[in-house]
């Protein structure tokens, strides 16, 4: 179990293409080697795709998909952390080849379809898959 936890309400009141971005006072490290990202959400019954906007050491940004927000009770959402990313994954100055170290940038929630959503809350104890787990200080 971990410690870190938020909640979020929102509204995307008008059916325009909305999300928000959430970014930290700094980067969130991920332990070298890490491949997969994971987080425990509290869903809104929604379709709202949950993002992770990743940095790498060039101060490219990519962005993995989670999924979407989803049922309302607990479930695991997961994301492959790859070497290669595709085109239109990429978000800042990225020539879609991820350079460790690598660090979480920001969580994103996207509308889907648009103007669509209302709140959820997620939990991110233990969410890097790696030798070393983050811990907020």
């Amino acid at each position: 179990a971990g410690r870190q936890s938020m909640a979020l309400q929102y509204d995307f009141p008008v059916e325009k293409n909305r999300y928000v971005v959430f970014r930290h006072r700094r980067p969130l490290p991920l332990p070298a080697g890490t491949t997969q990202v994971r987080l425990w959400v509290y869903g809104d019954t929604t379709a709202n795709r949950l993002k992770l906007w990743i940095k790498d050491r060039t101060g490219a940004v990519v962005q993995l998909v989670l999924g979407p927000v989803g049922p309302a009770y607990w479930h695991e959402l997961r994301v492959n952390v790859p070497k290669f990313v595709a085109p239109d994954a990429r978000i800042w100055q990225s020539d879609g080849i991820l350079r460790p170290p690598l660090s979480v940038e920001a969580i994103v929630l996207d509308d889907n379809p648009d103007g669509n959503g209302s709140g959820f809350d997620f939990h991110c104890g233990r969410c890097w898959r790696g030798h070393v787990r983050y811990r907020d200080q």
